[in-house]
């Protein structure tokens, strides 16, 4: 519980830093100025605490390191087909023919995952913060525990 208690308080300060970026700057991280996507990380728009632009790119775009998942790890989440391309069980990405494992499992991984995406119109304007809790949550039943306040009822933030 220690941990999931952990989660809850590093989400909140990803959440708030994202934020302020976004009003200092009136784009998201990972986006520049003319909308284009900021070159440094495996996937374009998108940070994973294991990979190296969590530690690399996302504190020089927010000001400060970011806090990982207590685990950091993607565990037996990143495990393709028997016939797919091998993949680093850190990053789950293949550097050989650049390509990241995006069906990984969410909910055996234990990583912070922030995406921007794109909006009707195209704009990337969106963004997530996805993670996974290890002791047995539901968001259908959040409202009735303490344990975890109400934290994937938060506008951008996926539980799992």
């Amino acid at each position: 519980m220690r941990r999931d208690l952990q989660r809850i308080h590093d989400i909140v300060f990803i959440r708030s830093l994202i934020k302020s970026y976004l009003d200092q700057n009136a784009f998201l991280p990972l986006i520049q100025m003319d909308g284009s996507y900021v070159p440094g990380t495996y996937v374009n728009g998108q940070s994973i605490s294991t990979w190296p632009s969590w530690d690399l790119v996302m504190p020089n775009l927010v000001g400060q390191a970011l806090p990982k998942d207590p685990l950091n790890n993607f565990g037996e989440a990143c495990t393709p087909p028997a016939n797919a391309e091998d993949y680093d069980p850190t990053t789950c990405y293949n550097s050989e023919v650049q390509n990241f494992y995006s069906q990984y499992d969410p909910g055996k991984a234990h990583i912070y995952d922030y995406h921007v995406t794109e909006d009707a119109f195209g704009n990337k304007s969106i963004y997530n913060i996805k993670f996974n809790f290890e002791i047995g949550y539901s968001a259908d039943t959040e409202a009735e525990t303490a344990v975890y306040p109400k934290i994937c009822r938060f506008e951008e933030v996926i539980c799992h």
